[in-house]
């Protein structure tokens, strides 16, 4: 059984949880330095990936030792996509699939950090009040 320091927590949607991108680009960046301090990492996401470039950039960050963790029933987004086709807007039906899986991975984790790296992620998580007890 391995033992850590610190347990962190990546909370990232699946739209930016890309190999190229500045969110998912610092989430290899981080992932290496908190390996490096000892740390077990989680990364907390809303759905499975459909494409190939964001399912090979998860596949390489589960190999350096991480868990994602990923709502068991996501929200389809079908209804935002109408609703914002003209404009950009929080997507409750992401925040919604990001809160199950954040409770999916606080039934069996202790967090001692939790980085939310996409604003959609944020009305999920504030709602479970987790801020007031980390």
């Amino acid at each position: 059984m391995e033992f850590n320091k610190y347990r962190i927590a990546h909370v990232i949607s699946n739209d930016t949880f890309i190999p190229d991108g500045g969110v998912g680009g610092s989430i290899r960046s981080l992932t290496r330095m908190f390996k490096e301090l000892d740390c077990a990492v989680d990364v907390i996401t809303d759905v499975e990936p459909k494409d190939a470039k964001r399912i090979n950039y998860q596949k390489e960050i589960e190999a350096m030792g991480v868990r994602i963790i990923r709502s068991a029933n996501p929200i389809n987004y079908s209804r935002y996509s109408i609703t914002h086709a003209m404009d950009w807007g929080i997507c409750s039906e992401e925040s919604a699939n990001i809160r199950e899986s954040m409770m999916t991975a606080l039934h069996s984790t202790v967090y001692d950090l939790i980085i939310i790296h996409s604003v959609n992620s944020v009305p999920g998580i504030y709602s479970l009040d987790i801020w007031k007890y980390i």
